[in-house]
């Protein structure tokens, strides 16, 4: 009796997108944030020349949230995604890993950064008028 070939093929796992998915939904979430909070929670602020909207200090937190948002969630993120690529492509011979996922959350990091960076300020101002600093 003859042996037939087998007809199933190896699959070639790939990637997991959700990190990726998870950095772009918490840059939007965190943009949104501070957007909202300097059209709608905000009072301008003088810092030397220029006046920033920094919000009141019962909206304390929208930054927070910002700030938990970007920086710190996108920085997990980037780590699921570098970790997730590296055990994947230890444990299936078969694996296709994208290193355009974790160049795109990458880039991420660094807007999310700077977005950070207002979250922060508007974090200090609040932080600094509750402690009797300002």
């Amino acid at each position: 009796m003859a042996v037939r070939p087998s007809t199933t093929r190896l699959r070639r796992g790939t990637a997991d997108p959700v990190p990726l998915i998870a950095g772009y939904a918490l840059l939007v979430v965190s943009l949104a944030l501070a957007v909202g909070a300097a059209l709608l929670a905000s009072v301008p602020v003088t810092f030397g020349p220029v006046a920033l909207p920094i919000v009141q200090e019962g909206a304390w937190w929208i930054p927070l949230l910002g700030y938990v948002a970007t920086p710190l969630l996108l920085v997990v993120a980037y780590g699921l995604d570098v970790v997730g690529q590296r055990r994947r492509l230890r444990d299936d011979r078969n694996f296709a890993p994208r290193p355009d996922y974790t160049t795109q959350l990458r880039l991420l990091i660094a807007v999310g950064l700077v977005l950070g960076i207002w979250h922060t300020v508007n974090l200090s101002v609040t932080l600094s008028a509750w402690w009797g600093l300002s």
